[in-house]
């Protein structure tokens, strides 16, 4: 639909470049889905929804069920031909859709997956309700129902999972205790190679650590470029240590404005150091967050993970600093 509707009008520029009514009329359906699926988005951004099932499952499924009944498809096209033909279409709105609302690659990158599910489940429902039997046309009316009521998750406490979070990871050094505290206190760059999720995001690009002291307050400065040069995000993070001595240290975030912030809220952290009997010393790094998105089918598992990353990514860059050369991590 949208892409044959595209082709269309670069058809009748190329042939009839006058003909501007046609024109219209060939991008006016293209159109009023991009405007249509970017105000309901812009809407729920702007509300106390912005974080629920609604925004990220019934909106993708609903613009996709739309495009699913009413695309035209050729006589005798078989089943592949029409889903490849009705992906593409519903990327277009949805590409078209993020320029409108000036979302960054990332957020495109992380909703990716969630929208091919959502796809592929609009392209099931379509064909479900026009199947011979009655039996599959009935599966076909209650699978929007049960996708439908599971987009509800988030639009109140009571219908959300818990969003409380807390990752702990463990490794062990070679270096004692007291060679390890002393990492602690030393400049902090974390603009190294890292896990492929965690190299999407961007790293802080200045980090102050001056201070190593209960109530000191520590500050890291990010900067994302949404578009990868332009329509950028400044953001800082202030990080204040709570607990402190030789074998622990506690922080608590008291701010946070970087564009990690938008997915989960980060609420501190706790290094403990513990000697071994045959030498050496194992880590215990604790941090604890709190999601913001829903579903947490999906959102729930990516940030772990991208915690857990941290987390290791923290204890190689902060703690041993590359000071030996292995490490084991468990979580």
């Amino acid at each position: 639909m949208v892409f044959s509707w595209f082709l269309q009008s670069i058809s009748l520029i190329m042939e009839e470049p006058l003909n501007s009514v046609q024109l219209l009329s060939n991008l006016w359906g293209p159109l009023q889905l991009i405007g249509v699926a970017s105000l309901c988005v812009q809407y729920l951004l702007a509300s106390p929804l912005s974080g629920s099932a609604l925004l990220y499952v019934s909106i993708p499924y609903t613009l996709a069920l739309i495009i699913a009944a009413v695309r035209p498809y050729a006589p005798n096209t078989k089943w592949y031909h029409k889903y490849l033909g009705f992906l593409t279409d519903t990327l277009i709105v949805f590409l078209a859709s993020s320029l409108v609302l000036r979302e960054g690659f990332i957020c495109v990158l992380l909703f990716l997956p969630i929208l091919f599910i959502g796809t592929a489940l609009a392209f099931l429902t379509e064909w479900l309700s026009d199947h011979r039997s009655r039996r599959v046309k009935h599966l076909g009316l209650a699978l929007p129902l049960i996708v439908l009521v599971s987009g509800l998750e988030g639009t109140h406490q009571t219908l959300s999972f818990d969003r409380e979070e807390t990752v702990k990871i463990s490794a062990t050094s070679t270096l004692p205790v007291e060679h390890l505290r002393r990492n602690l206190t030393l400049p902090i760059d974390l603009r190294r190679e890292r896990n492929w999720l965690l190299a999407v995001f961007p790293m802080p690009y200045e980090i102050d650590s001056g201070a190593f002291h209960i109530g000191a307050i520590h500050t890291a400065k990010t900067r994302y470029h949404r578009w990868f040069v332009n329509n950028t995000h400044e953001g800082e993070v202030r990080l204040q240590i709570t607990q402190l001595s030789d074998h622990h240290l506690q922080t608590r975030i008291v701010h946070d404005t970087s564009y990690f912030s938008n997915y989960l809220t980060l609420k501190g952290s706790a290094i403990h150091l513990s000697p071994l009997p045959a030498g050496g010393t194992r880590i215990d790094l604790t941090i604890e967050y709190r999601r913001k998105l829903d579903p947490a089918w999906y959102f729930a598992p990516i940030q772990r993970y991208a915690i857990e990353h941290t987390a290791q990514l923290l204890i190689q860059e902060v703690v041993i600093r590359g000071q030996v050369s292995k490490s084991s991590y468990r979580s």
